[in-house]
């Protein structure tokens, strides 16, 4: 808001920005994560020693993307991953070699890529859709993701982490891919008015 004096020689103002914060309840108690930003979509490593998340980024005007970051759960100490890459959803692989991420482009468009977790190669781009709203690692290999038809238009695909073997895996369009079975044989996806 704003508030002007009678005189009109000063005024009163406030501004503020969102903050979302990250903590975590293990055998040493409660600790705050994060300390600074807006941090989101956390998920931790499959030793359960780090935990990944995103933090909002002002040179996004998207709400859900953000810069990809990790946090030790032993030391504290965080590190920023992937620093040229706007992501607005990532899957790390069950060894923590690797993440699987969707990053935003400058004309908007959703792109998935792959990169090793210790940055000993670039990420390189996995199929050639401009669009794609969710990626997960499958447990036999490769990634499965929704993409493909447009923003909002999604079907769901299987692509091998060399970027070969693309192919559509349900004949009708999805529209959220939330999760795969330990054992890759099930996946859950939102398909019109259902889950399946």
């Amino acid at each position: 808001g704003l508030s002007f004096a009678s005189d009109g020689r000063s005024f009163v103002t406030s501004v503020g920005g969102s903050q979302s914060t990250l903590w975590v309840h293990d055998a040493r108690g409660d600790r705050q994560i994060t300390s600074e930003g807006f941090a989101f979509l956390p998920s931790f490593s499959g030793d359960g020693k780090t935990l990944y998340y995103l933090v909002r980024s002002r040179a996004s005007s998207r709400f859900v993307s953000g810069e990809l970051w990790s946090a030790s759960l032993e030391t504290g100490r965080a590190t920023r991953l992937l620093p040229d890459y706007l992501t607005e959803h990532y899957n790390v692989s069950a060894d923590g070699k690797r993440v699987v991420f969707l990053s935003i482009d400058e004309a908007g468009h959703s792109q998935l890529w792959l990169a090793p977790l210790d940055a000993s190669s670039p990420p390189r781009r996995l199929a050639s859709t401009e669009f794609a709203d969710r990626a997960l690692f499958d447990p036999h290999g490769g990634v499965l993701f929704a993409g493909g038809g447009g923003e909002g238009v999604y079907y769901l695909y299987h692509v091998n982490e060399d970027g070969t073997g693309l192919q559509k895996l349900l004949p009708g369009t999805v529209s959220y891919l939330y999760a795969i079975s330990p054992g890759g044989k099930a996946v859950a996806v939102w398909v019109g008015a259902h889950v399946y």
